[in-house]
């Protein structure tokens, strides 16, 4: 590896305008060795969606414009959220949201595509589900079974859990196959992480909850996923006395 000491780093480039303020939890996905896409939720606007596509040449780094990707509402309030993913096989950037200014809320997955550093041919969206206050937000793209797998956590009364669903990305627009869960007890958590462990052909999940985090891990076959130990079961504490 590369010692500390002998790690450059370039300077630090905006990317968002005066006027786009209180950026919410940006996500970033890469394109190819030069090449990424940013997304995030602005969070005075009432929430509008924004992505921006950077490049990189040594330490500097060159941005496009930002480009609208969703100009309603985005949920849940100051925990507004976006995650963007790319499907190298489409070539295009899968993006995810929260959309609606209630407490129940459409989960929401709308693609693009990259020319240079511009985002066009933005498709319309494609409702994953409704849920009460979808929150937390995480994806990865699985190339070998051409799909993406997305995780969310959720925030309502009383609907404490963790989510995911398998997309089928071989048709031209990505298809979800059925939506599971695993409970997340009696408060809400937070900071869900999703990773593929291609060896053992599973992905692994971790989120905090009540200053601990805890971790399990999903199978899928075709577009079905099984949770380890079932909706209550198989979550395993692997840190505690940490912070949301």
């Amino acid at each position: 590896g590369t010692g500390y000491s002998n790690v450059t780093r370039g300077t630090h480039v905006r990317f968002t305008s005066t006027s786009q303020e209180q950026v919410r939890n940006p996500s970033v996905t890469r394109i190819s060795d030069t090449k990424f896409c940013i997304t995030w939720v602005e969070n005075n606007n009432n929430g509008p969606v924004w992505g921006v596509v950077g490049t990189v040449s040594g330490t500097t780094i060159t941005y496009g414009t930002p480009t609208s990707l969703h100009s309603g509402a985005v949920r849940w309030d100051e925990k507004r959220n976006s995650c963007c993913v790319y499907d190298p096989n489409a070539d295009r950037v899968l993006v995810f949201y929260a959309s609606g200014s209630t407490n129940s809320d459409a989960f929401i997955c709308r693609y693009f595509t990259v020319s240079g550093t511009s985002i066009s041919n933005i498709s319309s969206e494609i409702q994953i589900g409704y849920l009460e206050k979808p929150r937390r937000i995480d994806a990865v793209f699985d190339s070998e079974h051409n799909r993406t797998i997305v995780a969310w956590t959720t925030a309502g009364s009383g609907d404490y859990k963790i989510y995911t669903a398998s997309l089928d990305s071989s048709a031209s627009t990505p298809t979800t196959g059925t939506i599971v869960f695993q409970y997340a007890t009696t408060d809400a958590a937070y900071h869900v992480q999703i990773a593929e462990d291609a060896t053992n052909d599973r992905f692994m999940l971790t989120w905090s909850q009540n200053n601990k985090v805890y971790g399990n891990y999903i199978t899928i076959n075709n577009s079905t996923i099984t949770i380890n130990g079932g909706e209550t079961g198989g979550a395993v504490e692997v840190y505690s006395a940490g912070n949301n």
